[in-house]
Order: structure tokens, then sequence, then C-alpha cells
């Protein structure tokens, strides 16, 4: 009856994730023309992890290996350290200034991207004026101008791009680990996939709702501060503004307690894959 439960929870997560990429498809459309910047940002980024994996891996195996051949004067004699060493600077060197170009080439696309997105979003919203944006406050379409579009930032930054990067990642070591054991890798698979695929849809799903939340409630706060400093003559006329400045405060508060939730679910997750890392390191030794 628990795996069963268990099933229907992951088809539920994953019916709706695929409803949240339906609806992200339009804007995905819009990085068509920066699809190199995209490409190459992704390559740079997955050429900065697997030089980490390398210098770990290789990092690991020369202190244990120098610490095997020192035991005995003749092994130690004959332990080459040169080309580990070599090795190891050379995953360093690489794993910096392929990090360093990745940030530089994301954040341009991103920028790229940002302004695309403005402008189509202009392009769709200007045929409507004034008829069809009557029914909205002023604040309200700058908030969807400035924060929502903004907001889509993080969408190829921190969703596409280590999406892919971890993917490809993902299948490097496993190919790499095959050539050793098979069952290792089946292993390392297995802790890969809980941790990159199981534990990402359980925070999204818990994290849902309060994000939704959050995005109302940053959109009441600007609305109020906006509409607070055009009409402050008339709150300090009426004697308004105490309460337009409780209000405000409230709906401070509110997402000050939201963004905290938030936070416990991002660190359960990181503890999460923290937990597992560790297993997966214990389960393969």
């Amino acid at each position: 009856m628990l795996d069963v439960h268990l099933f229907k929870i992951i088809i539920v997560k994953i019916q709706y994730n695929e409803k949240m990429l339906k609806n992200l498809i339009p804007f995905i459309r819009q990085f068509r023309p920066h699809c190199r910047w995209m490409g190459l940002g992704i390559l740079l980024g997955w050429l900065a992890v697997m030089a980490s994996v390398g210098l770990l891996a290789l990092s690991g195996w020369f202190i244990s290996a120098a610490a095997f051949a020192g035991l005995s004067l003749g092994t130690a004699y004959l332990f080459n350290f040169f080309f580990p060493s070599i090795g190891v600077r050379l995953f360093a060197f690489t794993r910096t200034l392929a990090r360093y170009a990745e940030r530089i080439v994301t954040h341009d696309a991103t920028f790229r991207m940002l302004a695309t997105l403005r402008l189509w979003f202009y392009r769709k919203i200007e045929p409507l004026a004034p008829a069809r944006l009557m029914q909205y406050r002023s604040t309200d379409i700058l908030n969807r101008i400035v924060a929502d579009i903004e907001t889509l930032d993080n969408l190829y930054v921190r969703v596409l791009s280590p999406s892919v990067t971890a993917s490809l990642t993902i299948i490097a070591v496993v190919l790499f680990l095959a050539v050793f054991d098979i069952w290792i890798a089946g292993t390392a698979l297995l802790f890969l996939l809980i941790s990159g695929i199981a534990l990402p849809l359980a925070a999204a799903g818990a994290g849902a709702d309060m994000g939704r939340q959050l995005t109302i409630g940053t959109a009441k706060i600007r609305i109020l501060a906006v509409e607070g400093i055009q009409g402050l003559s008339e709150l300090m006329v009426f004697g308004a503004w105490k309460k337009q400045v409780n209000t405000l405060e409230k709906e401070s508060d509110a997402l000050i307690h939201i963004q905290g939730q938030m936070s416990h679910i991002r660190g359960l997750s990181l503890a999460g894959a923290t937990l597992l890392t560790g297993m997966a390191t214990l389960a393969c030794l």
C-alpha cells in the first residue's frame, strides 16, 4: 500500500511539472535567437563540473597512492608524482577558467533573453491599450513588466542550464564507473537519479503553494508602495497614511514568513542531497 501511495504521489508531481513546463513553452520559444550563447554556457558549465570531478578523483587517488607508496623505500623511490601533480594543476586551472567563462557567457545570454522577453511582452500588450488594460491597475501592469520578466532570468541560469549540465555529468560519470564495475555504476546511477529527480520533485511540490503566495505577496507590496507614494498627498490630507503603512507592514511580515518557509525547504533539499551523496559514497565503497 505504501509503494502504491508513493507511486501515486510521484505521478501527481510529474503531471504538475508537465503543466508548469507547458506554461513556460511560450517563453522558452523566445530564447531561440540566443541558442548559441545558451549552448556555449551549458558546455562551459559542463566542462567546469567535469574538471571538478576529475580534480576530486585524481586528488583522492594521488593522496592514497602516495600514502601507499610511502610504506616502503622501494615503492617510494619508484613512485612518480610528477604526472599526477600535473593533472591536478591542469584540472584546477581548467575548472577556474571554465567557471569564469561560464559566468560571463550565461549572464550575457540572460541579459539578451531579458531584453527579448521585454520586447515580446511590450509588442503583445501594446495593441491592448487602452481599452483592454483599463481593468488592471497601473502598478499591476508595472509589476508584470518588471518583476515577472526579471523572474524569468532564473529559467535559464537556475533551471535549464543546471539540468542539462547535471544530465551530461551523470551520463559521463556512470559510463566512467561502468568501465571498472557495472554494479558500482548502477548504484551511483540510482542515487544520482534519486538526488536529481525525486528530491527536486518533492521540493517543488512542497514549495509550489508558497511560491505562488510569494509571487502574489511581492506584487501586493509593490502595488501598495507605488500607490502609497503616488497618493501620498491625499493620504496625508485625510489622515489615512498610518493605515497604509500598517497594511504595508502586514504584507511585508507575511512575505518574510513565506520566504522563511521557502528557505527551510531549500535547506532540507540541500541536506537531503548531501545525505544521498554520503550514502552513495558508502554504497559504492
